[in-house]
This record gives C-alpha cells, structure tokens and sequence, in this order.
C-alpha cells in the first residue's frame, strides 16, 4: 500500500511540474503590451522607413531584424541594392551616449505618435534626420556615420530640412527651434509655449487626432520664413483618459472639446528668419479650423480653412508681399466634406485638388 501511494504521490508530483514548466513556458511566449508596441523587439523583417531619393530612379529603406538592421539603397529599374550603413550598430552607438535617457510611458495618451520621431531625408539625399532617445540626430548616409544635433532634457519632435538643406527645424517643448548644421547653433523661434496651453508649429491631439494634421510648420521655398500654425488650448475642456499601464491604469488629463464647447483658438503665423519677428495673418474668424497649410512655388502662403460644420472647406492665397489673405477656391456639401493630402500648387500656377463633388473623389 505504501508503495502504491509513493507512486501516485511521485505521478501527482511529476504531472504538477509539468503543468508548472508548460505555464512558465507559455509566460515567456507570450509578448508584452512593450514588446508589442513600446519597441521594435517583435518588427518583422520587412522593408520600413521608405523613402525615394531626390533623382527619383532610386530609395532607401531599413530592412533586417534585432542586431541586422541596415539602411539599403535600392534602384528601381534594376532592383540593385547597397547597403549605406549598419542602422542597428548607429542606433546602439547613439544609445551609448545617452545613458540616462528613460523612455516615455507606454499608453501616454499626450505624446505625438511615431511620425514625430521618425527620419526624414534632405532635400539633397545626403542626410537623414530623425528622433532617438530624446535628442536630435543626424546621419550622413555617404560616410556611414551619425552623430546628435541636441543634448537636453527636452525632447525634440518632427524635424524638418530647410529647402537648401543647412538648417533643420524641430520642436521642443511646444516651440519652434532651429538648428544650423554648419555651426550646430540652436535657436528658439518662439518662446510662448505652454504645456497643456500654447503649441507653435506642431498640433494639439485634437488636430492630430481628428484633422490629420501633426507638423505644423512649413519653410518658404526660398528658406527665408516659416510659416506656422498657433495653438492656444486654455478655452477647450480636460477630459480624463484612463491609459493601458501595465498593471493599473493611470489618469491623464487631455483637452478636448465636445459638441458645442469652445475648440482650440488657432492662428497662422510668419516667422522672418532674418530678423527672427512673428506676425499673423487674419484668417477670418475665429470659430473655424485652420487643417492645411503651405507655400506656393511663388512664394505666396496657403492655408485651407475648414467651418465647424466640416461642410465648406476654403483655399487662402495670400498676395505676393505677405500681408493679407483671400479665398481663392472652395468646396461645400450638404453634409460633410472629408479632408485629404493632395492640395498641389504647380509652377505654371494651376492647382491640383480633388473633389468628392461628383460623389466620387476626383482631381480638378
């Protein structure tokens, strides 16, 4: 008998451990909320990060997975690829310089989305700018190379290459700053900014949430003047969000207007490089969106104004001295006017603009 109850005790004990092993098994299998969507640890290997080359007959982009990671050049008639640089070593060389940076809370529902760190190419193919750990860098895609533009406690946002490509401007805590690659000297552009409050040249969640607007600040095409858009959040209501930490749920605040409460106060401003002066364009009232906004080949400024309702949307032109505005097209619709990307000035001064007039979505 008591050798029969050894066996059941050591075939009890057997099937418990493996019970046990499978479950921590199945614990290390499964991903975390961070592994899934707080790093790239579970990316695929799949070409990301694409981006055509100015001459137009090739691109680059990063493919390869953990350790591999490289930056490639690809042409496009022959399918022959390059590899430029080794963009996981880069990344851990930077992070190397940066060991206290801490990264963002996954779930913090105020923080921009991924676009606002991610490189973008200047205007000469040469150089990629982009976010990480916190800081400004920039990569010199014929050397192989990169090093930090900036190193503060601030992180920077939504860098962007002058048309000549000598100064890239970038945001930092809700301002406008730029950065001279040559001399590396930074400068603030505007200094109102106010967390919660005032943004300039990048949008509040409302305008990234709902309008599809993020970046917010355009270089003249000669790169002498900015143009940007101001927001003031003080009239719109806080709402509480719960986030999706990990294991309890934490409380932030976010402004965000309902139905019939006050939105965002905005304005489009003109920065003169030269001088450093702001000033602002009267764009009618102040109730309405401001969604789009730019430069003509000519440089004359552009934004589209959008009514409350969604259902008349307006291109402004602005003269060629940069003083006053006018409206030069619109759309309007019974119903709703959905807003896209595609609003094109050429240089022989037609526009390109779809429609949905014909019930159907159309260039004119």
């Amino acid at each position: 008998m008591k050798t029969l109850l050894r066996g059941l005790s050591l075939v009890f004990l057997l099937s418990f451990a493996a019970i046990v092993s499978a479950q921590a098994a199945e614990e290390m299998r499964r991903p975390s909320l961070k592994a899934l969507f707080g790093s790239h640890e579970m990316d695929l290997e799949r070409p990301s990060g694409l981006m055509w080359l100015p001459e137009g007959d090739s691109f680059i982009y990063r493919a390869g997975t953990g350790d591999e990671v490289s930056l490639w050049k690809e042409d496009a008639r022959s399918a022959s690829k390059t590899r430029l640089l080794n963009w996981a070593d880069i990344m851990k060389n930077l992070a190397a310089q940066r060991p206290s940076y801490h990264a963002p809370e996954l779930g913090d529902v105020n923080r921009s989305s991924w676009s606002a760190f991610s490189p973008t190419l200047s205007p000469d193919g040469r150089f990629l700018a982009g976010v990480a750990f916190g800081d400004l860098y920039l990569l010199d895609l014929e050397k192989g190379t990169g090093r930090f533009l900036t190193y503060d406690q601030a992180e920077e946002s939504f860098p962007a290459f002058s048309p000549d490509g000598s100064l890239l401007g970038f945001i930092r805590d809700g301002n406008l700053c730029l950065v001279d690659l040559k001399s590396g000297l930074v400068r603030s552009l505007s200094s109102d900014a106010e967390p919660g409050h005032i943004l300039n040249g990048v949008a509040d969640w409302l305008y990234q949430e709902e309008l599809d607007l993020d970046r917010a600040f355009f270089f003249s095409p000669d790169g002498s003047k900015i143009l940007f858009l101001r927001f003031d959040d003080l009239p719109v209501g806080i709402n509480p969000i719960a986030t999706d930490a990990v294991p309890f749920a934490t409380i932030e605040e976010q402004r965000y207007p309902t139905a019939g409460t006050p939105n965002p106060k905005v304005q489009l401003g003109l920065i003169d490089l030269s001088t450093g002066k702001t000033r602002f364009f009267d764009t009618g009232a102040a109730d309405q969106y401001l969604v789009r906004a730019g430069w003509t080949p000519d440089g004359r400024a552009w934004v589209q104004r959008l009514n409350r309702a969604q259902n008349l949307l307006e291109i402004l032109v602005s003269d060629a001295k940069l003083s006053t505005m006018k409206v030069l097209l619109s759309q309007q619709d019974e119903k709703w006017l959905n807003l896209s990307n595609d609003l094109r000035f050429l240089k022989d001064g037609r526009i390109l603009w779809s429609t949905e007039s014909s019930g159907w979505r159309h260039f004119e």
